[in-house]
């Protein structure tokens, strides 16, 4: 025969829930409110966050956290990172970064979303020629100077 262990009821339950509560057992969640908070305190406690972090010698986080990011709505902090290592970097630490600026700002609310940008690359100038093409571009009495003058750029 099998034996069942009894299942506390629901009255057991609400009573073991009132008693912690009265003993101030209280879950961090249940205390944390839905304060307001502004953009520079939101800034603030970004850094600090990142400061924390740099004390620990956690500088592959540093480097994910130092990046973009905007307050999407109210309470939605949307992270730009620009590649996926730093974006698994920041699931790893997503987490406790919530925790943190819901403690320090008092609002229960925040959530960390994060998305891979694609970082626009300039294309590097190294022959005389190229110089001169981006630089008759972008000012195009280059291109009437050098035949005025008979000039050739690539000496």
């Amino acid at each position: 025969m099998k034996k069942t262990l009894p299942l506390p009821g629901i009255d057991a339950i609400k009573q073991q829930m009132a008693h912690n509560q009265s003993n101030g057992d209280v879950r961090p969640e249940e205390i944390i409110g839905e304060e307001k908070y502004s953009l520079e305190q939101l800034r603030e406690t970004w850094n600090a966050f990142i400061e924390e972090m740099r004390k620990q010698g956690r500088d592959r986080d540093v480097n994910a956290l130092n990046q973009p990011w905007e307050l999407v709505g109210d309470d939605t902090i949307l992270l730009k990172v620009p590649n996926s290592f730093q974006l698994v970097a920041i699931d790893n630490i997503r987490q406790e970064l919530v925790l943190f600026l819901r403690k320090k700002l008092n609002n229960r609310n925040i959530l960390l979303k994060s998305e891979a940008v694609k970082v626009e690359s300039h294309k590097r100038l190294y022959t005389n020629s190229e110089k001169f093409e981006y630089l008759a571009e972008k000012y195009p009495a280059l291109r009437s100077l050098k035949q005025r003058f008979d000039l050739d750029v690539d000496f």
